[in-house]
């Protein structure tokens, strides 16, 4: 006989963001097992962001404890699928996302970004530190300012 789990309805599920259950006995997360999304790789159904401070539309934040790119402007989406990913933001938050895509970054060549998270609660773009390095980025600080490019292409 299975021993039943009690669950705390002020924790959500780590899968879904929702109370009631935990992420083993997600029903999301059973739908999704049978489907994987195709744009997302299987690294984490949970993306996580440290404390962030209120952005304007186009304002940018460079998270160094972000775990992917964030951006809260559907209109910059070239392409977008959508996700059962939750956001975690600051540990105490939890948002539904409304998709994953393809951004193209304003540069001279046009760099098209994939695995962009798009989530309608966030305004301005949540910078990744780490999937910057990961791409080869130079980030270069200067008192309050950063500057990032990558081969002699300033973003």
């Amino acid at each position: 006989m299975k021993k039943a789990r009690n669950y705390n309805a002020n924790n959500p599920c780590h899968y879904c963001g929702e109370v009631g259950h935990w992420s083993p006995d997600c029903p999301i997360k059973a739908k999704a097992t049978s489907a994987r999304n195709q744009y997302c790789q299987p690294i984490a159904t949970v993306a996580s962001m440290g404390n962030v401070p209120t952005l304007e539309e186009y304002d940018a934040l460079l998270d160094l404890g972000a775990t992917h790119l964030v951006v809260g402007n559907i209109s910059l989406f070239t392409l977008l699928k959508p996700t059962d990913m939750v956001l975690s933001v600051a540990l105490s938050h939890w948002f539904k996302l409304n998709g994953i895509g393809e951004i193209i970054l304003s540069t001279t060549n046009g760099s098209i970004k994939k695995n962009v998270l798009y989530c309608k609660h966030i305004t301005g773009t949540i910078l990744s530190l780490g999937h910057l390095l990961k791409g080869n980025f130079e980030l270069h600080f200067q008192h309050e300012n950063f500057t990032i490019s990558k081969a002699y292409i300033l973003l």
